[in-house]
């Protein structure tokens, strides 16, 4: 049950620590400034850390979540059913196992830093804006069609009047 030091993502020399054989947790509801990161991964180390070891602590900057990576799955899965619900820096947490593939710190977007490259809910946004305004341009264009074979319809006809009148 001993605590590696080191880990914590992007700590001195950056190198980031080898997380591929590590099961990660997820924890939602964190909120760390950057002055206040360190002080958060102590107390999430801490107090994951008495469900098994733990390889890492990575806060992703400019997101409320964390990864709390263990070197057991077993110890993973016991930390989930038990933290749960529970406060981290005086704010309620949810906690659950990963089911994303593990990311190096440099994987993930920086937020609000010029990023084309996100992979958040905004480009899946963005593309479905775009899906719908090609539907909305096939919709118009179904709808002018039609308006205009109406047109012609009503022309042809109201011709057609116009010879019987003569």
């Amino acid at each position: 049950m001993s605590s590696r030091g080191g880990g914590g993502g992007g700590g001195g020399g950056g190198a980031f620590p080898e997380v591929a054989h590590l099961t990660s947790v997820k924890v939602d509801g964190i909120s760390a400034h950057q002055d206040e990161v360190v002080g958060v991964k102590e107390e999430l180390r801490e107090k994951f850390g008495k469900f098994g070891e733990i390889g890492d602590v990575y806060i992703p900057r400019d997101r409320n979540f964390a990864f709390v990576r263990f070197s057991d799955k077993g110890d993973a899965q016991d930390a989930v059913d038990a933290m749960d619900g529970k406060t981290i820096a005086g704010r309620e947490i949810s906690v659950s196992m990963s089911m994303q593939a593990k990311k190096m710190p440099d994987e993930y977007p920086d937020k609000g830093r010029g990023d084309k490259g996100r992979g958040g809910g905004r480009d899946r946004s963005r593309e479905r804006r775009r899906r719908d305004d090609s539907r909305d341009k096939d919709r118009r264009r179904r709808r002018d069609e039609s308006r205009s074979r109406r047109r012609r319809d009503d022309d042809s006809r109201s011709r057609s009047r116009d010879r019987r009148r003569r």
